[in-house]
């Protein structure tokens, strides 16, 4: 609790600053490229949710689907999703997915200091940035063995950022660029921040590939079962519904919704990372029947 509300005293205290971020820069946009893979069309796309530490539940879920010989042709990652897809992306094992991120800690992504870094951010984000640089091993997006979007917000015009080229851990850390936590992203002239601002589960990015089965993962929590005590209680609430009913306009699109309904989990809650993972793994697994006839059905084999 001490935690967190050092934390909070330190977002307000840095939202007290009248300095301005410049997000304005149309000139920016000739850089950004609308995605296309050579306009090939993908069979199966996974597409990973944000959600912080939750994102180890993606973990149990690809261990479950590839044991089962289920790979995605395509990624799309948002936030943690982000993290885990590139890491996957780069390498397609969960086994070596599993030795990087159960040893990881908040510790690896951020210093453990609750001053602002700046007016707009608790951290500067470079232990995040050095994290991905090292597990990904300085790749950009054309080293990766499984193609991969991640998406970002931008700050200036509040769209969904599509990124798919060039330095691999700029985009991923601007996709987990949390707001107020991490300083936001500058690449190519906008400031990025997390995707989930915008589209927490990037479904309607896949769809743009046309593909045959979309399997969004929803690490998200549900509704918390206790009431409000205080006004900062009612705020998160209505954050937490408003997130809700975007995911629920976003997963409604895929064909297969693997889906966690964590509750009571922050952010940074390393203690259930164990609970987390088998999570990942129990509902894949119950999930894997509905994959399997589906990919009978439209690709014309089991597996």
């Amino acid at each position: 609790m001490a935690k967190c509300f050092s934390l909070f005293i330190a977002l307000f205290l840095s939202a007290c600053s009248l300095s301005t971020l410049n997000v304005y820069t149309p000139e920016s946009d000739r850089f950004f490229r609308a995605v296309n893979f050579d306009n090939k069309q993908y069979d199966v796309v996974f597409v990973l949710g944000g959600g912080g530490v939750k994102g180890i539940a993606h973990l149990g879920v690809l261990e479950e689907l590839e044991l089962e010989g289920i790979r995605p042709n395509l990624i799309v990652g948002c936030s943690s999703g982000a993290i885990v897809g590139a890491l996957y992306a780069r390498y397609p094992s969960a086994k070596h997915l599993e030795k990087i991120l159960l040893d990881t800690t908040s510790e690896d992504f951020m210093e453990d200091n609750y001053w602002p870094h700046s007016r707009f951010a608790v951290k500067d984000g470079e232990r995040f940035k050095a994290y991905l640089q090292k597990n990904l091993k300085g790749a950009t997006f054309a080293d990766l063995s499984v193609p991969l979007v991640v998406v970002a917000t931008d700050l200036g015009d509040g769209k969904l950022i599509e990124l798919h080229e060039g330095d691999l851990a700029s985009a991923v850390q601007a996709s987990g660029a949390i707001p107020g936590v991490f300083e936001p992203v500058q690449i190519f002239g906008k400031y990025l921040v997390d995707g989930g601002a915008v589209d927490n589960i990037p479904v309607q990015t896949a769809k743009k590939f046309n593909p045959k089965i979309i399997i969004a993962v929803d690490i998200g929590e549900g509704l918390s079962k206790e009431g409000p005590t205080n006004l900062l209680g009612i705020l998160k609430r209505a954050i937490e519904i408003s997130y809700r009913h975007q995911v629920k306009g976003s997963v409604t699109q895929a064909d297969v919704v693997i889906g966690m309904n964590f509750q009571d989990i922050g952010l940074f809650d390393e203690s259930k990372k164990q609970e987390l993972y088998e999570t990942g793994r129990q509902k894949a697994r119950a999930a894997i029947p509905i994959i399997k006839r589906l990919m009978k059905k439209r690709l014309g084999r089991p597996l």
